[in-house]
């Protein structure tokens, strides 16, 4: 649905136990003490916030989309191949008053 979750490289075995620990009731707990703004007591879910970062496309400039962007040229390469040039929209230098 265009959201995901990534872990850095030597984090991914312990946020990987982490996950398959969790259970529905630490969740919803974890959920309730965010709301109330009460600091988080449970050291799993403390350490999955500190090892994970969401990423969202659907928020624009942020991380994910810059990530969904550069998936869609990726497959657009891989699909149709390397471009064979570029073209790069620039101000005239002799007759542009900013430059």
């Amino acid at each position: 649905l265009g959201n995901s979750l990534q872990a850095r490289r030597e984090d991914w075995a312990r946020v990987q136990e982490d996950l398959l620990g969790l259970s529905s009731d630490t969740i919803k707990q974890a959920a309730e003490q965010m709301k109330a703004g009460v600091p988080m007591r449970d050291p799993i879910i403390v350490r999955l916030m500190e090892n994970l970062r969401l990423i969202s496309s659907f928020n624009p400039e942020s991380f994910g989309q810059k990530l969904s962007m550069r998936h869609e040229i990726l497959g657009q390469i891989s699909r149709w191949g390397i471009p064979a040039w570029w073209v790069t929209i620039n101000p005239s230098d002799l007759r542009n008053s900013i430059v």
